[in-house]
């Protein structure tokens, strides 16, 4: 800006004009211009200048007034050499020497003092002893300073007169530009004085229209200076009103000088594109671009997408010099394509000066050496050790060189990069981020919120970072939420990422915040998506009347929605508001008015799967679908539609449908020739069973064969063995859980526990016994509820006050009860056994006694356990993803019992060996899982209990003793006889051997009298031993035999 400004001398308050007369026209012709020129309106004060000077060519006084005010103007359009020219040929000229007065004498000084004259200082003080209340002697020194470029010394004759109070407003001005000039992005001290004087100017001094640019261009460039940064105090206002100068400048750009214009430039493309106004922006960037410098041309390829002359460029980096055009130039390291990346390096191998004249150059040489996988030279890696610790591209170059090498990043090394971090530009933080992120360091999240009220955007480019972040827990991640000041614009991105640590309800209510800040389509779609998502794995109808609130909104956009969105609607509605009238019109019309045969094939998939769910699934079909605008009527092949739909002619004739008034609908909707149909389902079910779905496995009939099924009987039994081999694996102790064995249908436990308990063939693994401390309370999971409600045991197991029910497991319930018909039935698994091909079906009775069996069931819950029933539906593991990758194998409500336990800190009573597996890879406490046996002590007698276990162990069921019980016989032997234990008791012990927990005891003995080499002293027998005596005697009539002879 110090070329910019060249300040003009007013020696008094007033502007003297030496008592002579001027003609009063003459004078309101100047106030007129001079009001004119101070408003910004230059063409027509320069249009009306002129001509006076015209008409007045021969009145030599009128026209010296009128040739000072155009020289004026052109000190202030920035014409130095008209303006000197100008001034000299006025001042020499005989013509206008009798005319001569202050004026013309301020301006001389201000040429003066632009050209470093001395001469200025004796001409200045002649000048005030001349003049009248004239201004002190500083402030012609100040201006003489300023114009001459000596700033500093300008400063400090300023920070002096400034104390003159009486003198003060006409120095507010100067004040401003001497530290604004002074100030360099980031000096805060020079910043706020120069804000300071400035506001103090505007409200307080005379200023015209081209003092109000300067002032506008300070605050203009600093608030470009703050966007390309990514700061967070961009005031668009500022830039806006930046804006409009500019556009009065060059409108008007004839009158001002080239090199002042051209100046403006850079300034005036950065604003176009921050205010998105590309048009405009291309039409000045073409202009100018011969002139621009050339990190111009790169911003130019940015916006318009196209790919960089590397020629060009590093033809005009070797000819026309500039560090800043090199930084920008070795940037393209950080985000182009791989060939771009190995054309910067190559040109830095070709100029090696260049790579160590800045930091930042060899911070990308290094970074584009890792992207195109090569090894630097040794003296390159030396340099960069020793340089390490001298900025934040140096640290960064050697750490991630270190990195690339798959070496340990030193501590102090990361200490040091948090230390730059406190002063560095948004890029370089940005990097630090990314590069605490590889090494797994959590520390950017500190960063980020360090940064938040200096940059804008960093903590959503941090969000961005951390949703890709799998190493992230989250109780690391909401701790980071919780600190951030300011979440207005950012509950779009917290919600997709809370969705991704399956916190739905948190994830829900972003997305809500959105859609009410907003009214953002996608932030509606994740609402209902969050809520159908949670509706879908526990049938809570989490905030309903939010759901629906949204749903209506999303209404008044559907016709603008592709299919695919409609589709999503629709199952939306089906679901959690059982109806389709909303949706099925508009997506029927949608269908109806496109040629079907040529929809694309994922959509017709997708079309057919919804088809298959509720053509036959949907036990409310008939409410749902048929009525309304969906409801049709079909006879002999042709479908008769309202005619409020508008159809193709093609689908008319190649799927029959006809449109007809409401009257002749009234009349064949009477007549019972007509079936009443639904209309979505005609439109799809031509196609829905021969789009290549996935879902779907295609079988042939052929009748030239003897046995023309042949195809579908050897997909039952392909079917039937994997069945088969998987409960093998499963009775073999493979960690399989019950959910699979289920098919993935919760449903089939019903009779998988039963099958699994009567089985001659397949054990049933439910896991081992542990006892709890009495504070802890349990979750009594579905597989646990079916067992014990098959032995009979589970009313009293309800009625222990430790025992809680899943809520998941509660809407489970009731949603199967509801839509439970002949389809939903739970699928017998005796075919698994049986060596041929076996066909189940269920009579109405059947049904009905299994619908009044869950009806008894669910009563006998809420009886019980109304008041412990907990809200596991929303818990999670604190795991990224945890949801997505284990419920799908092991059960949703599993899945919810698992996460609830940890984070509630409950033991889960389970008959599902999964959870063996999975406390096994979080390194959990098995005490926190049992089968349900542990229940049951103190519930039954003693006898009751072991003849419980007895029956189950003959059912091979295990475990039904726990490594205690061992513990606990060992005890006994050493204190009592064990040869008087009654028959029963006996079959315990051969249980505990059963399980191999009887080798300890087996080995003492053996170590003690059958070793093999010759004792001196022999082994003397106690109480104990013949304790184990007895043992082995009961467990086989051999054993003793057998050990000894070993």
């Amino acid at each position: 800006m110090i070329n910019l400004i060249k300040n003009f001398f007013q020696v008094g308050n007033n502007t003297q004009i030496n008592n002579i007369t001027v003609n009063a026209k003459i004078q309101a012709s100047i106030e007129h211009i001079t009001n004119d020129f101070n408003e910004g309106k230059f063409e027509e004060a320069i249009i009306f200048l002129d001509k006076l000077i015209i008409e007045n060519e021969k009145i030599k006084q009128n026209k010296y007034y009128l040739l000072l005010l155009k020289i004026d103007f052109l000190r202030q359009f920035r014409c130095y050499e008209e303006f000197e020219e100008n001034l000299i040929f006025i001042e020499r000229s005989d013509d206008y020497k009798p005319y001569h007065d202050n004026k013309l004498k301020e301006l001389k000084l201000t040429l003066l003092s632009m050209k470093q004259d001395i001469s200025f200082f004796e001409l200045s003080r002649q000048l005030r002893i001349d003049t009248p209340n004239s201004k002190p002697q500083g402030h012609f020194d100040l201006v003489f300073y300023m114009n001459s470029g000596d700033l500093q010394k300008a400063k400090e004759i300023f920070d002096e007169e400034i104390k003159n109070k009486d003198y003060e407003k006409q120095l507010y001005l100067l004040g401003g530009h001497i530290y604004s000039i002074l100030y360099k992005y980031g000096d805060e001290e020079s910043f706020e004085k120069a804000d300071y004087y400035y506001k103090k100017a505007l409200e307080e001094s005379e200023i015209n229209y081209l003092d109000k640019f300067i002032i506008q261009t300070f605050y203009g460039t600093d608030n470009i200076n703050h966007f390309l940064m990514k700061k967070s105090c961009v005031d668009f206002e500022v830039l806006r009103e930046y804006e409009n100068f500019l556009i009065n400048i060059f409108g008007n750009k004839e009158y001002f000088s080239e090199e002042y214009i051209f100046s403006l430039v850079e300034s005036y493309i950065n604003i176009l594109l921050i205010l998105d106004k590309q048009e405009k922006y291309f039409e000045i960037y073409g202009q100018y671009k011969e002139q621009l410098p050339i990190r111009n041309y790169f911003q130019y390829c940015e916006v318009k997408n196209i790919v960089c002359s590397h020629a060009d460029i590093q033809e005009h980096l070797k000819s026309k010099f500039d560090l800043q055009d090199l930084l920008i130039y070795c940037s393209f390291v950080k985000n182009k394509s791989i060939e771009e990346i190995k054309q910067v390096i190559n040109f830095l191998n070709n100029n090696e000066n260049y790579i160590y004249e800045n930091a930042f150059v060899l911070y990308c040489f290094v970074s584009g050496y890792i992207s195109t996988n090569k090894k630097l030279d040794i003296s390159v890696e030396k340099y960069l050790e020793e340089n390490k610790h001298k900025g934040i591209d140096s640290l960064l170059a050697y750490m991630e060189y270190q990195l690339y090498l798959s070496k340990q990043i030193d501590s102090k090394d990361i200490n040091k990069l948090l230390e730059f971090c406190n002063d560095c530009i948004y890029p370089r933080l940005i990097d630090a981020i990314k590069f605490l992120l590889r090494v797994r360091r959590t520390e950017y999240l500190q960063l980020a919120l360090f940064k938040e009220n200096e940059f804008e955007g960093i903590i959503y480019k941090t969000l961005k970072i951390c949703e890709n972040d799998k190493d992230l827990l989250f109780d690391t991640f909401h701790q980071f939420v919780e600190q951030i000041q300011n979440k207005d614009n950012l509950n779009f991105i917290l919600g997709r990422i809370y969705s991704k640590y399956n916190k739905l309800n948190i994830a829900f209510n972003y997305f809500y915040n959105e859609y009410k800040n907003s009214k953002n389509i996608n932030a509606m779609f994740e609402v209902l998506n969050t809520a159908h998502f949670i509706y879908s794995n526990s049938g809570e109808k989490f905030e309903y009347q939010k759901q629906k609130e949204v749903f209506t909104s999303i209404l008044g956009e559907v016709y603008n929605f592709e299919i695919q969105n409609l589709l999503f609607l629709l199952g939306y509605e089906i679901t959690l508001l059982q109806s389709a009238s909303n949706i099925l019109p508009i997506l029927n019309q949608k269908l109806l008015e496109q040629d079907i045969n040529k929809l694309d094939k994922n959509l017709k998939i997708n079309l057919s799967n919804i088809f298959m769910q509720t053509e036959f699934n949907k036990t409310n079909y008939q409410c749902i679908f048929l009525c309304n605008d969906n409801l049709c009527l079909e006879k002999d092949g042709i479908t008769y539609v309202k005619d409020n739909y508008n159809i193709l002619e093609e689908n008319q004739k190649n799927y029959g449908f006809r449109i007809i008034d409401d009257n002749d609908f009234f009349l064949k909707i009477s007549d019972d020739n007509f079936v009443k149909s639904s209309l979505f389902h005609r439109i799809v079910g031509p196609f829905a069973f021969r789009c290549d779905n996935p879902m779907f496995i295609p079988i042939t009939i052929d009748e030239t064969k003897k046995e023309p099924l042949e195809d579908l009987f050897k997909f039952m039994k392909n079917q039937t063995d994997n069945t088969k081999d998987l409960f093998q694996r499963y009775s073999d102790g493979k960690e399989i859980g019950l959910f699979p064995l289920s098919q993935s249908n919760y449903k089939n436990y019903f009779e998988l526990i039963p099958f699994l308990l009567k089985s001659n063939i397949h054990n049933f693994n439910a896991g081992k016994i542990h006892y709890k401390e009495e504070s802890i309370n349990t979750i009594l999971t579905f597989s646990s509820i079916v067992f014990l409600n098959h032995i009979g045991y589970l009313e009293k197991v309800l009625e222990r006050k430790d025992v809680f029910i899943q809520r998941t497991l509660i809407n489970w319930l009731r949603e199967y009860l509801i839509s439970l018909d002949v389809t939903k039935m739970p699928i017998k698994f005796d075919y698994i056994e049986n060596s041929k091909p076996v066909f189940y079906g269920n009579t109405k009775e059947e049904i009905e006694e299994f619908k009044i069996s869950i009806q008894k069931l669910i009563k006998l819950i809420l009886e019980n356990c109304a008041e412990r029933i907990i809200d596991d539906h929303l818990e999670i593991l604190p795991i990224k993803g945890s949801y997505e990758i284990l419920a799908k194998h092991i059960g949703s409500q599993e899945f919810q019992a698992f996460s609830f336990a940890i984070n509630k800190k409950f033991q889960i009573i389970t008959e599902d060996t999964i959870y063996n597996m999975m406390f096994d890879v979080f390194k959990y406490n098995k005490v926190f899982i049992s089968n349900s046996l542990a229940l049951l002590g103190n519930i039954l007698s003693y006898d009751e209990l072991r003849d419980l276990k007895i029956s189950l162990f003959s059912k091979k069921y295990k475990y039904v003793l726990s490594e205690q019980d061992v513990l606990n016989l060992i005890d006994f032997m050493k204190k009592n006889d064990i040869s008087q234990l009654v028959k029963k008791e006996c079959e315990l012990i051969r249980i505990m051997d059963n399980y191999g927990w009887l080798k300890e005891i087996k080995r003492y003995y053996f170590n003690k009298f059958g070793g093999k080499y010759l004792k001196v002293n022999l082994p003397v027998e106690n109480n104990f031993d013949m304790n184990i005596e007895f043992i082995l005697q009961i467990l086989e009539n051999n054993d003793k035999k057998r050990l000894l002879s070993k």
